[in-house]
C-alpha cells in the first residue's frame, strides 16, 4: 500500500487513490476515481471544503444506530478484554434499566430529558444514589463508545448525582491481631482467612487477591508481582513473613495455577470449591 504525503490518501499498487478522513468525529471513505496523485489531492481538498461549508460532496450512507445496537457493538468489543465482573454489571444495568427505556432510541435522539427520566425512575424505585450513578455511568459509557466508533458526533453530557463520600473504616495496627482473631471466629473457610491476610499484608484489592498466581511469586526473594491489576501496573511487593506463613497453607498443585482456586469473581463468598468442601467435611 502506498501512502501519499497528503494525509488521508492511500493507493494499492498502481490503482486509484482512495480517501479516508475524519471530520467532527464522522469518518468518510471512498475512491477519488483517479490514479493521478495531484488530481486526488485536489479532490480531497475540495471535499474538505465542501464538508466545512455543509455541502457534502458525498453522501454518508451509514444510518444512525439504535442504542441497543451500540450496546451489542460495545459488548463485542469489550468482552474479550474486560473482567467478567464488569461485563456482568454493565449487562445488568442495561437489561433492567436502560434497555426498556432507551434501547429502541437512536443514539442521536437521546436527550437530557430522557436521562432525567431514567434517573428519576431509579430513585423512585428506591435505588441508592450510588447505584443510580452506576447505571448512569453505564449509559454514558455507551454514548462515548458511539462517538469513538463514529456513530455519534458528540456525546450527551450525563450528569451524575452528588454523593457524600463516607470515610472508609480502618483497623489500627495495634488491633490487627484482634481483628484477625474475630474474623477467623466468624468464618470457617480457611481460604477466605488467608485471602484477608494477603489483603492486609500486601495492600491488594479483592480482585487482585482472587487472581493471584503461584508463578507470579519469587520464592527465593519472597516477593509477589501483581500480574493483573486495576491500573494495569505490575507492582512488585515484598511478602511479610506472617503473610508467607498463611500462603504456605494453600495447595500449590492446582491445575489453574491460582493461589485461591475458587470462583475469582466471588473472592469473599465464604464458599469453597466443591473439591475443597468435600475434603473439609
Amino acid at each position: 500500500m502506498t501512502r501519499s504525503k497528503t494525509p488521508g490518501l492511500t493507493q494499492r499498487g498502481g490503482s486509484v487513490w482512495n480517501y479516508d478522513i475524519v471530520v467532527d468525529a464522522v469518518r468518510y471513505q471512498g475512491s477519488t476515481k483517479t490514479t493521478d496523485l495531484k488530481t486526488a489531492t485536489l479532490f480531497l481538498s475540495q471535499l474538505r471544503l465542501d464538508i466545512a461549508r455543509g455541502k457534502l460532496a458525498l453522501k454518508d450512507t451509514r444510518r444512525t444506530l439504535l442504542l441497543e445496537e451500540v450496546h451489542l457493538e460495545f459488548l463485542a468489543s469489550k468482552t474479550p478484554s474486560a473482567s467478567p465482573r464488569y461485563i456482568t454489571s454493565a449487562t445488568a444495568h442495561w437489561r433492567v434499566w436502560i434497555a426498556p427505556r432507551l434501547g429502541k432510541t437512536p443514539v442521536d435522539r437521546i436527550d437530557a430529558a430522557m436521562v432525567d427520566q431514567l434517573r428519576n425512575d431509579l430513585l423512585v424505585a428506591g435505588r441508592s444514589p450510588v447505584y443510580t450513578n452506576n447505571v448512569l455511568i453505564s449509559l454514558r459509557t455507551l454514548l462515548n463508545f458511539a462517538v469513538k466508533r463514529g456513530r455519534l458526533r458528540k456525546a450527551l453530557k450525563v450528569e451524575l448525582l452528588r454523593v457524600q463520600r463516607k470515610p472508609r473504616p480502618t483497623v489500627p495496627a495495634s488491633r490487627v491481631s484482634d481483628f484477625l482473631a474475630a474474623f477467623d471466629h466468624a468464618t470457617k473457610n480457611p481460604q477466605v482467612r488467608v485471602m484477608v491476610r494477603v489483603m492486609l499484608g500486601l495492600g491488594l484489592r479483592s480482585s487482585e487477591v482472587a487472581g493471584m498466581r503461584w508463578d507470579w511469586m519469587d520464592l527465593e526473594q519472597r516477593t509477589y508481582t501483581v500480574g493483573r491489576a486495576k491500573g494495569k501496573e505490575a507492582r512488585v511487593l515484598p511478602i511479610p513473613s506472617w503473610v508467607w506463613d498463611a500462603l504456605s497453607t494453600m495447595p500449590k498443585g492446582t491445575l489453574s495455577g491460582l493461589v485461591f482456586p475458587g470462583d475469582p469473581s466471588r473472592p469473599s463468598s465464604g464458599k469453597l470449591p466443591a473439591s475443597r468442601r468435600t475434603q473439609n467435611r
